[in-house]
C-alpha cells in the first residue's frame, strides 16, 4: 500500500488508542470551539465528516438543540464503532461514507463540520465542491488542520525521536499528512476550486492539552494513529522501542516537572457581504515549564485557557509553540443573492437545477398578475 493508502487507515486497536490518548491530549479544545462556533449559528441540521471517534459529534450533541438532526461519518468503520461505545448525550445517526463521494442528496444540511479531516482527503477541492453541494444556500462549511509540524512540539519531537531509530527510511506520518496541509495560499486555492470563491479571513485560536507522563503522548501518536501503521511496516517487533524512545525524547525536550502549555487566541470576524466567505482560525499553544517539588510525581502537564489577542504576522514570528491549527468557516449565500450579484454562479445554479428556476419564475409571475374584478 502506498503512502496514500496507509495514511488513512484507523484499524485495529489504533481507534481505541486513538479515543484514549489522542483525543484528550489534543482534540478535545478544538472540538469545543468548533462546536461553539456552529451553535450561534442554530442550524437545523448537520453533517459531520470524518468524525472519527467522535469528539465533535459529542461537542456538538451537547451545544445543540435537540431539534437539529446531527449525521456523524467517517471513512474507517472502526472509528465509528469506537464512537457508537462512547455514545453521545442524544441520538445521533453515525453512518460509514467517504468525503469525497457523499451518499447525500444536494442542498441536505444547514452546516458541514470537519475536525483534523481533511489533510487525509486525496483531492482536497473535490471534498470541498461534495460539502457545499450538500449545503443548503446560507449553510456554513466549518473545518480545521493544523499547522506545520515544528509549531507543534509533541508531534515534532516524535518524528524527530524515530529519525536514528530507521535512519534508511524514517516514518513520517505527523509531516506529510496531519501537518502538510497548512499553507493558506494553498487551502483557498483548494476552497475557490471547490466552489468556495471569496478570500478568506483569519483568527487565532490557541488551547492546552493535558498529559500524566511523557508516555502518554508517546503512546497517543505512535499507537494511536496511523505512524503505528509505518513503524510496523519497517518492524512489526519495533512498536514498543519506537513508543519507548518517543518517551524517553519528551521527557528529555520537556524535563520531568509540571509542564504547562500557554493559549492564545485572535479573532478576526468573517464579512458576508460576498456568496462565499470563509473565516480561518490558526489555533496554538506554548509550552511554558514549571518545576515542582522533588516529593512530587513527575508529570508533563498542558491545560486548557484562553489568552489575549494577537496579530497573525506576530504569532507567525513568535516562539515554537505545542499546538497549532487553521479552522476555516466557509459560508453559501442564498439564491437571491446569487441572482443579484453573480452573474455566472447564478447561471449555474439555474443549469444545475433548471425546473426550480422555472417554478420560481412562474410564481412570480402569478403574483405580478392583477386580481380579477
Amino acid at each position: 500500500m502506498s503512502n496514500a493508502d496507509t495514511d488513512k487507515v484507523f484499524s485495529g486497536s489504533i481507534s481505541k488508542l486513538y479515543e484514549t490518548y489522542l483525543v484528550p491530549l489534543i482534540f478535545e479544545p478544538y472540538a469545543t470551539d468548533l462546536a461553539n462556533r456552529l451553535s450561534s449559528r442554530t442550524p437545523s441540521s448537520v453533517l459531520e465528516i470524518a468524525a472519527g471517534t467522535g469528539v465533535v459529534t459529542r461537542a456538538l450533541a451537547s451545544v445543540l438543540p435537540e431539534r437539529v438532526s446531527i449525521v456523524a461519518t467517517d471513512l474507517n468503520q472502526a472509528m465509528l464503532d469506537q464512537a457508537l461505545v462512547v455514545g453521545t448525550r442524544r441520538p445521533v445517526e453515525w453512518r460509514q461514507a467517504d468525503a469525497m463521494r457523499l451518499p447525500f442528496a444536494d442542498e441536505t444540511f444547514d452546516a458541514v463540520v470537519c475536525q483534523f479531516g481533511v489533510m487525509f482527503f486525496p483531492e482536497k477541492s473535490k471534498a470541498f465542491s461534495e460539502a457545499r453541494r450538500v449545503l443548503r444556500p446560507g449553510g456554513v462549511f466549518i473545518f480545521n488542520v493544523w499547522d506545520r509540524i515544528e509549531e507543534n512540539e509533541f508531534a515534532d519531537t516524535v518524528t524527530t525521536a524515530l529519525e536514528p531509530l530507521f535512519p534508511e527510511d524514517p516514518p513520517r506520518f505527523l509531516a506529510r499528512t496531519p501537518h502538510g496541509y497548512h499553507d493558506r495560499p494553498t487551502i483557498e486555492r483548494d476552497l475557490a476550486n471547490g466552489g468556495f470563491t471569496k478570500s478568506a479571513q483569519i483568527a487565532t485560536v490557541a488551547a492546552r492539552s493535558r498529559a500524566e507522563s511523557s508516555r502518554v503522548p508517546a503512546i497517543a501518536y505512535c499507537q494511536g494513529t496511523p505512524l503505528r501503521n509505518e513503524i510496523e511496516a519497517r518492524g512489526a517487533a519495533r512498536l514498543g522501542e519506537a513508543t519507548d524512545r518517543a518517551a524517553a525524547a519528551i521527557a528529555q525536550r520537556f524535563g520531568r516537572g509540571l509542564w504547562t502549555a500557554r493559549s492564545r487566541r485572535t479573532s478576526l470576524p468573517s464579512k458576508t457581504e460576498s456568496r462565499d466567505a470563509a473565516l480561518l482560525s490558526r489555533q496554538r499553544g506554548a509550552h511554558g515549564r514549571e518545576r515542582r517539588g522533588p516529593a512530587d510525581d513527575p508529570a508533563l502537564r498542558v491545560d486548557h485557557r484562553e489568552g489575549g489577542l494577537l496579530e497573525l504576522g506576530e504569532i507567525a514570528l513568535g516562539r515554537v509553540l505545542d499546538q497549532q491549527a487553521l479552522v476555516a468557516a466557509v459560508i453559501r449565500f442564498p439564491h437571491r443573492r446569487l441572482h443579484a450579484d453573480l452573474g455566472r454562479d447564478a447561471a449555474e445554479e439555474q443549469v444545475r437545477d433548471p425546473l426550480r428556476s422555472q417554478r420560481a419564475r412562474r410564481a412570480r409571475s402569478r403574483r405580478r398578475r392583477p386580481c380579477p374584478a
